[in-house]
């Protein structure tokens, strides 16, 4: 299963793969961000089947954007993250979805705004709400990769619908 991760360059896209992928629970305070596309992998087992999960990394930089459209063929599901400190963050979110859905058909789609540990909050939960309604989003979570706070739920949301999208019952 292809689950993507999309979001601009400091939102915390990479420590959440790292973290939830890898389980390296280090945090770095001066990541450089995502340079194209990220590919990582994990085995779950869900009613004694193995599933493979992919996740698939983006970062939106311009002189990338024109290998999006290839990449994004397939998706099975996405997770949109914004930073809650940064109103810019989800000024792009329009353009994910609409990449995500021209290229990858009505897949579930999250909405997720990193950062809820910082007290310097730009965007309300209600501004959020709203663009899950508005492009009929299939979840919306508000986590902190730093900390852990509804990562895990995130996480079995994500993987649940993607499950169910694809017929296969959690």
């Amino acid at each position: 299963m292809r689950i993507y991760i999309l979001a601009d360059e400091g939102v915390g896209k990479h420590t959440l793969l790292r973290d939830q992928i890898k389980c390296d629970k280090l945090f770095e305070e001066d990541h450089m961000g995502t340079v194209g596309v990220q590919i990582e992998s994990k085995d779950i087992i869900i009613n004694k089947k193995s599933i493979k999960l992919s996740f698939f990394m983006l970062g939106m930089k311009d002189y990338f954007s024109p290998f999006y459209r290839a990449y994004c063929q397939g998706a099975d599901s996405a997770i949109i993250m914004y930073d809650i400190t940064n109103s810019e963050t989800l000024e792009r979110v329009s353009e994910w979805i609409q990449l995500l859905r021209k290229n990858s058909g009505d897949i579930p789609i999250i909405l997720v705004g990193n950062k809820v540990d910082l007290k310097s909050r730009e965007i309300t939960t209600e501004e959020a709400m709203k663009i899950k309604d508005k492009f009929s989003l299939s979840g919306f979570f508000e986590i902190s990769v730093k900390t852990g706070v509804n990562v895990e739920e995130m996480f079995r949301e994500v993987v649940q619908l993607t499950l169910s999208n694809r017929g296969i019952v959690p």
